[in-house]
């Protein structure tokens, strides 16, 4: 078990986190799993123990059942026939890369621009000698 406070979370490796949270825990968490996105951002997803009479008070009573078929071309599709489009992430960001000036792209470090390099027919210097 770990203390978990309201705004400020202080998690190994990673150290002091600002807590937004969705929802409130019905009860204490057993564990955590923190993920860092593409984008830099943190997300928890918590481990509780419930009570199955408590979880089946809180649910509405209903008599149907729906089925669901995950797919490529379609995110989901539903027995009823209702269908659920893919999340578009990849498209997305290939449209702000296409946006983005070509100078604006940081080079990796040890990558030299065209004409930076040793002049022609002069050997590059090689380490220890």
């Amino acid at each position: 078990m770990f203390p978990v406070t309201m705004w400020v979370r202080h998690l190994p490796k990673i150290g002091v986190v600002k807590v937004k949270w969705s929802r409130t825990l019905p009860t204490t968490p057993s564990s955590v799993t923190v993920i860092k996105d593409a984008a830099g951002r943190f997300f928890a997803s918590f481990v509780i123990d419930t009570d199955p009479a408590a979880d089946q008070a809180r649910m509405p009573e209903t008599d149907r059942t729906i089925g669901i078929d995950l797919g490529l071309t379609h995110f989901a599709v539903l027995s009823d026939g209702t269908k659920i489009d893919s999340p578009r992430f990849l498209r997305r960001a290939e449209k702000k890369l296409k946006k983005t000036p070509a100078g604006a792209v940081p080079q990796a470090e040890g990558i030299q621009e065209p004409g930076q390099g040793p002049p022609e027919g002069r050997p590059r210097p090689r380490p220890g000698r």
